[in-house]
């Protein structure tokens, strides 16, 4: 039906009627429509003027307003939900960028406590290498004075020896002729050592004492001599402790040869630790500064950490799939899943149930539930865990970023001012998360809190199953039985 007078009149004009369908608009018609459409007339009240003898088309005309009017009202309702849903996404976003800033400024606080500590710890660890080298350096020094001083007093003692045992001989063959003067003979006796020291002539001959002369038999072993241990590394390629570096090659190829793996199949297990201790021993003591370091009985830095990915993967979300493990990821889907299927818990309200994908309030719900069961699995692993590292253990199986352990000191003073900075960051990551745990463990304490929580959260599912008409299978009862029971 035409809406204005003025195309009614036109086409009456023409002879032709308003309830005929072959009636063509012309120019005046259109722009009757865009008056109506700018607003310029009111076309209802046209309508009703122009078919005032007509009741039919006036009753269609009032059910169409109606029905115009019904789905405006409820697309204006559907536009101020979603306003509304908005509005409640944008503050519960809020409200987790400001707990993440609080967060994470309290996480920095703390690596940057940990780094200046390490910091510390490393000036105190080179001050003191610096001091047991000083001092290894002066043993040794004074240990080579006093080994110079025996040499030479073994030499006097030799020369003083070698001396008297001259003396002796002469004495005792001047005594022989003397003797053999007396008796009338020609044939001189000569006395040996033995017997002059048991005559009377030489009772009454002493030599004289030299202070600090010790009989050769008497000094001490030398510092390379089997009853003195050797270190370690010196034992293990069979060298002595003043071994040149000629020695200690030589040494490293006939043990790495007698202990090599494919020699010693009987014994794989054993020959291969032994191969590899014997490769580290050559490492270090084939290198000057590494040797003078053992040497000086300081500790051989373990292995370089693992590098680093490089700048800007700190600020990568904890939650974001580019951040977690395999394990990490499925948990993060399965977290969502669970929550959709059990229409969520006991202490969630139901008028901010989300299932849809597509509601704005679906991103953070996601964020909220990722923590929440994170929290879950996190508890579980506290109660079962035997040491102390549970925390370090979960971390790593849920996030790929996490470092296998932390550089000493030692090893933070050698790296660069980046590596540096970027070993700061990630301890600041790793404490962020873990104070997220935290929270999150707690939190699951308190849910597992409410009294008569498992009676509860049955008859609130079973209320939800009847109200959504699902079938009561023992699979369904299974699950139930599964989500609500406490892990023991």
């Amino acid at each position: 039906p035409l809406l204005f007078s003025n195309m009614g009149a036109s086409n009456s004009a023409e002879g032709g009627s308003v309830d005929d369908p072959a009636a063509t608009p012309d120019d005046a018609d259109y722009e009757a429509y865009d008056r109506v459409f700018r607003g310029e007339v009111d076309a209802q009240k046209n309508f009703r003027e122009a078919f005032a003898n007509d009741a039919k088309m006036l009753s269609e005309l009032e059910g169409l307003v109606k029905e115009l009017e019904g789905q405006r009202g409820d697309k204006e309702a559907t536009t101020a939900e979603m306003r509304r849903l908005e509005d409640v996404a944008r503050i519960q976003e809020a409200r987790e960028r400001k707990a993440h800033r609080a967060v994470t400024a309290s996480a920095t606080i703390e690596a940057d406590a940990w780094f200046q500590q390490q910091v510390k710890e490393g000036r105190m660890a080179e001050a003191a290498a610096q001091a047991a080298k000083m001092i290894a350096d002066e043993k040794r020094h004074e240990a080579a004075i006093a080994e110079a001083a025996k040499l030479e007093i073994r030499a006097l003692a030799k020369a003083e020896a070698a001396a008297r045992a001259k003396l002796f001989e002469v004495m005792a063959e001047t005594t022989a002729r003397g003797h053999a003067q007396v008796a009338g003979t020609s044939t001189p006796q000569v006395y040996m050592i033995g017997d002059f020291q048991g005559s009377r002539f030489a009772q009454g001959f002493h030599a004289t004492e030299q202070p600090g002369v010790v009989v050769e038999d008497d000094l001490p072993p030398s510092p390379c001599s089997k009853d003195v241990p050797l270190p370690e590394m010196y034992q293990l390629l069979s060298v002595k402790v003043d071994a040149t570096f000629e020695e200690i090659k030589k040494g490293y190829r006939k043990q790495a040869l007698l202990w090599h793996p494919d020699k010693n199949r009987h014994r794989l297990e054993m020959a291969t630790a032994r191969f590899q201790k014997i490769n580290d021993a050559f490492d270090i003591l084939y290198d000057p500064k590494r040797r003078e370091s053992y040497d000086s009985g300081q500790v051989t830095l373990p292995k370089h950490a693992k590098k680093l990915t490089g700048s800007g993967w700190a600020s990568i979300p904890d939650e974001d799939d580019l951040a977690l493990t395999a394990e990490g990821l499925k948990r993060k889907k399965q977290s969502w899943r669970t929550y959709v299927l059990m229409y969520g818990r006991i202490d969630d309200d139901p008028k901010d149930f989300v299932d849809d994908d597509n509601d704005p309030r679906a991103p953070q719900m996601k964020i909220n539930l990722f923590w929440r069961f994170f929290g879950e699995l996190a508890y579980d692993a506290r109660e079962q865990a035997e040491s102390d590292s549970w925390t370090r253990e979960f971390m790593a199986k849920m996030w790929k970023d996490t470092p296998e352990r932390w550089p000493k000191a030692l090893e933070l003073q050698q790296m660069t001012a980046v590596s540096q900075e970027e070993w700061k960051e990630r301890r600041m990551v790793y404490n962020r998360r873990r104070q997220k745990l935290q929270i999150a463990i707690e939190m699951h304490e308190k849910y597992l809190a409410i009294p008569d929580r498992e009676e509860l959260e049955k008859a609130r599912l079973q209320k939800k199953m009847d109200e959504a008409a699902i079938s009561k299978t023992p699979k369904w009862n299974m699950l139930l039985d599964d989500q609500i029971r406490p892990k023991k």
